[in-house]
């Protein structure tokens, strides 16, 4: 039946939310709902002109709850390409510069079955842009977390990872999958990276007493972009029982 949102939700404190992968689905939900007029939502992008038309794919809001919830929430694209450790960096710049606390950062974007590839610095692209570029940009941003987590009101670091962590595997020897290329098994050690990654950033942030908390989630079966490279006899799958099978 997957999450559903109570219908009155508490007023809330101004909050500065930043999500990867923004002009997805997935990352749709994930906004401010309008009944948090005052919260701040900086959403990362990896394709600038992909904004309208992503807009309007969103299945799950109507659009005159779509033009509200922008309304009255304060949305920002700001571009960062995850395959990219230069565009990463200069994203954080750009982000810094804007003086703005970070309360929330969720670590949305990611890349399923693609083919044999590799990212602008040479890493294989599942474990590049799913694992290596969610890691960079949060190292890059825990000072900004921690500078806006207090006791009573932490920050947090949400991860979206996959179940298909418990099948990966992590081959210390060939992170980059060079030999004996699988998409799946790629993917699913890039998600399992995420959780190893997640468990141990949560134990130096407690030993350090930070006021941050990082989880991990798995959104479940989501109806997204994230299937368009699978099989094609899965992807028609996909269409034909998404409305009932898909979140």
């Amino acid at each position: 039946s997957g999450f559903l949102l109570p219908r009155q939700l508490l007023p809330q404190s101004p909050l500065t939310v930043l999500i990867s992968g923004g002009t997805q689905p997935l990352a749709a939900c994930e906004i401010p709902r309008p009944s948090w007029p005052k919260s701040q939502s900086i959403k990362q992008k990896q394709y600038c002109n992909k904004i309208n038309k992503d807009f309007k794919r969103w299945p799950t809001l109507k659009k005159k709850d779509l033009t509200l919830l922008l309304c009255l929430s304060a949305v920002e694209f700001l571009y960062c390409d995850l395959a990219s450790m230069r565009s990463i960096r200069q994203f954080v710049q750009t982000f810094k510069m804007k003086k703005l606390p970070l309360h929330v950062l969720v670590n949305n974007a990611g890349v399923m079955m693609v083919p044999q590839r590799a990212t602008d610095d040479g890493f294989e692209e599942h474990f590049g842009v799913n694992y290596l570029g969610h890691f960079l940009l949060t190292s890059l941003l825990l000072d900004t977390l921690r500078e806006s987590g207090a006791p009573g009101r932490r920050s947090r670091v949400v991860t979206v990872s996959s179940a298909t962590h418990y099948v990966g595997q992590l081959n210390l020897d060939d992170l980059q999958s060079r030999t004996g290329y699988s998409a799946h098994a790629a993917y699913a050690q890039s998600k399992l990276a995420l959780v190893l990654f997640t468990y141990r950033l949560q134990a130096l942030l407690t030993a350090q007493g930070a006021p941050v908390t990082a989880n991990v989630a798995d959104p479940g079966v989501v109806d997204t972009d994230l299937y368009r490279h699978v099989f094609w006899g899965t992807r028609l799958v996909k269409k034909l029982l998404g409305w009932w099978v898909f979140k």
